[in-house]
């Protein structure tokens, strides 16, 4: 169960209006929540179609480029 406490810090972490009566679950946060999360997602995704040399150039590996693949898109 999510506390009111634990709510704000959510939101604030988030970059939402956690004061009382604003918009932490508005359609608007929502929507951008949902954008966010699609886009970590096809970025983590892209990492798997990225060759070796340039994982490498930016400083990661293919195992490092499919453990970020692997991760929930809420992480």
């Amino acid at each position: 169960m999510v506390t009111t406490d634990k709510a704000y810090r959510i939101a604030e972490d988030n970059e939402y209006d956690a004061s009382p009566g604003g918009s932490l679950f508005d359609a608007a946060s929502i929507l951008a929540l949902l954008k966010r999360q699609s886009e970590r997602r096809r970025s983590r995704m892209a990492l798997l179609e990225i060759g070796v040399d340039q994982l490498k150039d930016i400083g990661l590996s293919r195992s490092d480029a499919v453990r970020e693949a692997r991760r929930r898109f809420w992480d």
